[in-house]
């Protein structure tokens, strides 16, 4: 039997599916599009998640010590480790990195009696200083 006009504009598919029969085709459609679209954004970001925990723990490698910075030649260890990583990078990473200064490193330094400093390190030097 055929629809009157207000029964095609105000109907939802399903009632339209139960009153005459007609199969809600473009809702499977839009349903199995939400299911795909859904499943790409899945699989991309399960991706992408993995990517930034490699990296992240690449740089945990990289910048930190393994041991903990309890005594101050831990520290002082700790930190020439991390000032000769971020000159020596492109050597010891398999990824390039562009540094914005690199024959050049500013350490800012805060105080427990809350003055700051900051100290000026030269790649050359401190490279030098090494051998």
């Amino acid at each position: 039997q055929q629809m009157h006009i207000v029964e095609t504009l105000f109907l939802n598919p399903f009632e339209k599916w139960v009153f005459y029969g007609r199969f809600p085709c473009k809702f499977v459609v839009h349903l199995i599009l939400s299911v795909v679209v859904t499943a790409q954004a899945v699989i991309y970001f399960q991706r992408d998640i993995q990517h930034v925990s490699r990296t992240n723990q690449h740089f945990v490698h990289m910048f930190t010590s393994p041991d903990p910075l309890h005594s101050p030649y831990a520290l002082q260890e700790g930190v020439a480790a991390l000032i000769t990583n971020h000159f020596l990078i492109n050597n010891r990473s398999i990824v390039r990195y562009q540094l914005q200064h690199p024959d050049q490193m500013t350490l800012y330094l805060g105080y427990r009696n809350d003055e700051r400093g900051e100290v000026k390190v030269n790649a050359s030097q401190w490279i030098s200083s090494f051998n």
